[in-house]
């Protein structure tokens, strides 16, 4: 990665996540898994979160558990690289720039290649009609960050796609 910055992250559960921001906020699809190495047997993960150190500190631990983490930083990004990739999960956030979370869940459910894309909404937002909703369009869970360590977010991702 080059022309970043660096910073440090400090989860709930103690892990302490350095890491490096790639180039700058500019939209572009960055694989937040480069130094990965692969996948747990392939397995790829597509997180649609406009908040990138947030992203970066649970993608530190799903790339240390082998996943393949790809990173989107707005909802018409997400959705774009849902239909166009082959992931196994979609974590997805609901409070995202140029098309909610809501709307990309939407989006993904009416197209035929993404209607049973697993998805997990990974979302600070927890009102039940919110909830309902997102549970409605067939969501793998509905988790909430603030009571969600990235240690709980991959046991819960073990259970959804196996390991």
């Amino acid at each position: 990665m080059t022309g970043g910055l660096g910073g440090t992250v400090v989860a709930r559960d103690g892990l302490a996540a350095w890491w490096a921001l790639g180039m700058g906020r500019d939209g572009v699809r960055r694989d937040l898994a480069d130094r990965s190495g692969g996948g747990r047997g392939g397995r790829r993960i597509l997180f649609v979160e406009d908040d990138e150190a947030m992203a970066t500190m649970y993608q530190l631990r799903l790339q240390n558990d082998g996943y393949e983490v790809v990173w989107a930083g707005d909802g018409e990004d997400g959705l774009a690289q849902a239909l166009e990739g082959d992931f196994d999960l979609v974590l997805l956030d609901l409070g995202l720039p140029r098309l909610d979370g809501l709307a990309v869940l939407t989006a993904l459910r009416q197209q035929r290649s993404a209607s049973e894309l697993p998805v997990a909404i990974l979302s600070n937002y927890d009102e039940p009609p919110m909830v309902r909703q997102a549970q409605s369009l067939g969501v793998s869970d509905y988790l909430v960050k603030a009571e969600t360590t990235p240690s709980r977010l991959a046991e819960a991702i073990a259970g959804w796609i196996g390991s």
